[in-house]
């Protein structure tokens, strides 16, 4: 009688960490990321450039939800978290939600004018700046809201 509970939980568990899905490590560039198998990413250029890159991420329904930028960080006048961070929040049209700034990344999450979702992590490396940009209908959420955590743990620049 007393397994039934540990079989149960046991059980449960396994349900929930393999129905997140397997994930893969996504680093073509100058930023790493985990994107779960559901997704895919298309580079946006149709060149190769040591100063930046451009990403697309879509579900496996086509539908584009998520961008990834990096760009030379001497390409930018000030390159520290603070200013990044608060010319950020002085120049965005998100009503934000959530915002938070560590030591080597800040993050912005809101609606903007038309309703959607949108998450933005700026992560800042050695050599790069980079983006995760989400945006996403609320229709979406179910689908996408689960994901977010994972790709913006793992994301950094280089």
């Amino acid at each position: 009688m007393r397994r039934f509970p540990v079989l149960f939980l046991f059980i449960f568990i396994v349900n929930v960490v393999f129905s997140q899905g397997a994930y893969r490590s996504f680093s073509p560039c100058s930023f790493y990321i985990e994107l779960p198998s559901s997704v895919n990413a298309q580079n946006l250029n149709s060149y190769n450039s040591d100063d930046y890159c451009d990403y697309m991420v879509k579900l496996k329904d086509g539908y584009k939800f998520m961008e990834i930028h990096s760009l030379l960080k001497s390409r930018f006048s000030n390159t520290s978290v603070l200013a990044l961070y608060n010319s950020a929040l002085r120049s965005t049209d998100l009503d934000i939600t959530y915002q938070v700034k560590g030591a080597d990344f800040f993050v912005l999450s809101g609606y903007n004018s038309k309703g959607n979702i949108v998450y933005w992590r700026r992560s800042i490396g050695q050599d790069y700046i980079s983006d995760m940009r989400i945006e996403y209908s609320k229709g979406r959420r179910a689908s996408i809201d689960p994901i977010i955590t994972r790709m913006s743990k793992s994301f950094y620049s280089y």
